[in-house]
């Protein structure tokens, strides 16, 4: 399945439902971020690093394939990985890649 399908997918099973007051989930199209990032959702605070990091995230890629791909070590990138987690105030790496391809930064 190509990924923006993929991706559309997820963020379908957890966008709430038309007219439900489900408080944090905004409906709409994505929010345009700005090459400053300048907003609150924190994609402005991530490296060129992490930011190469949450795209291959995005593609689906597990910590030892990244760590391959960009010559670090797997520790590096939970570290790494972490920090996204942070500065997207997300849970985990699904919510991670849904809320950086619905901010239009990543994959």
């Amino acid at each position: 399945m190509p990924v923006t399908r993929h991706m559309a997918t997820l963020a379908t099973m957890i966008s709430p439902r038309p007219g439900s007051d489900a408080p944090g989930c905004a409906s709409g199209p994505a929010p345009h971020v700005p090459a400053s990032g300048s907003t609150d959702d924190g994609s402005g605070s991530l490296t060129a690093r992490q930011r190469q990091v949450l795209a291959l995230l995005m593609h689906g890629r597990s910590n030892k394939s990244i760590a391959r791909q960009l010559d670090v070590s797997e520790g590096t990138v939970k570290l790494h990985v972490a920090a996204i987690l942070r500065a997207l105030q997300v849970r985990n790496r699904t919510e991670a890649a849904i809320r950086a391809w619905r901010m239009g930064i990543g994959g």
